[in-house]
């Protein structure tokens, strides 16, 4: 798939733990009467029980491991440009020009990437737009995307402003 295909993807990442990095890091010393820590004595950073128990959970792809070996395993998918509010931070009055719809992804490519992505190890999706819930597809979508559970999805979440979601809330929830 393109770039171009994709409106925004956004991985959310996870914050390492700098101590243990900072203390593998510390310079020597040379006196015999201070005692230093070496770095076998300092617990790895993947020691961690959370790390422990991502790992040992699914094997996860190096595609969605960054270059501090943090594993990212959250995606937001934006589905729409459009929404039923005018703020002003991202409405201005003299308006703003939408992508072409030949240049958003349809509900087909977004299950398939969201497919993609869970078969490497994300576990959670939050649906954003814009406002999601003004897609006229949103339910089947989140549907669709909600069968990924039986491959390792844990979340689906949505981002509303929640002026439509009384709506399609009942269905939203036997989505999942």
């Amino acid at each position: 798939m393109t770039a171009m295909l994709c409106k925004r993807v956004f991985l959310r990442s996870r914050i390492p733990s700098w101590g243990s990095i900072a203390a593998q890091a510390r310079p020597q010393s040379t006196s015999p009467s201070k005692s230093v820590p070496t770095a076998t004595e300092i617990p790895p950073h993947d020691a961690s029980p959370r790390r422990t128990a991502l790992k040992s959970a699914k094997p996860f792809s190096e595609f969605l491991t960054d270059s501090f070996n943090r594993q990212h395993d959250y995606l937001r998918i934006s589905v729409t440009e459009r929404c039923n509010l005018r703020c002003l931070y991202c409405m201005p009055e003299e308006g703003i020009e939408l992508s072409p719809p030949a240049r958003l992804l349809t509900s087909p490519e977004i299950v398939y990437l969201s497919s993609l992505f869970v078969s490497q190890g994300v576990t959670k999706i939050r649906l954003t737009g814009g406002e999601p819930t003004v897609r006229k597809d949103i339910v089947p979508l989140m549907q669709d995307i909600g069968r990924l559970r039986r491959n390792g999805l844990r979340e689906l979440c949505l981002t509303t402003n929640g002026i439509s979601l009384h709506r399609k809330l009942d269905p939203m929830v036997e989505a999942g």
